[in-house]
């Protein structure tokens, strides 16, 4: 994700260099710009992943740790279910090792109560779902006009 030296990230003049043609900066200010500007995510989705976690935020810039839920419920055996004291227990368990690490712990949260949970977990990159948040509007918006 990162041009050397932080890096292996391939150069040769790709789209995001312009193609090379006519940059409004040199190669050197692009690479560092885009090294400064790149956002690295890693995502959680597995009881694997949870285990390495401890060694996963020692990975040098790397900026958010991301918990993909669903997924993660699905590996632990309890599709869907993000109550249950398993998942929850895997929640709290990557959020104090996310959080005690410094890093940003992200999540997706599609709806109110989740996202607060999240949040109270200390996620500070929380993602939605747009359809999830216009679709409940769209239909309370029939429902009264009907």
């Amino acid at each position: 994700a990162k041009y050397a030296p932080l890096g292996t990230r391939g150069l040769a003049g790709a789209r995001a260099a312009n193609y090379g043609a006519k940059l409004p900066f040199s190669f050197p200010e692009h690479i560092a710009l885009s090294n400064q500007e790149t956002l690295v995510i890693l995502q959680i989705e597995t009881a694997e992943g949870i285990e390495a976690l401890p060694e996963i935020v020692k990975t040098p810039n790397v900026d958010i740790i991301f918990v993909g839920p669903t997924d993660l419920s699905l590996s632990l055996g309890h599709p869907g279910d993000f109550k249950h004291p398993d998942v929850q227990a895997a929640f709290d368990k990557i959020a104090r090792i996310v959080t005690d690490s410094g890093l940003v712990l992200g999540t997706l949260a599609s709806t109110v109560e989740a996202t607060r949970e999240w949040r109270a977990r200390g996620a500070r990159y929380v993602m939605t779902v747009f359809e999830t948040m216009a679709g409940a509007a769209v239909r309370q918006y029939l429902d009264a006009v009907r």
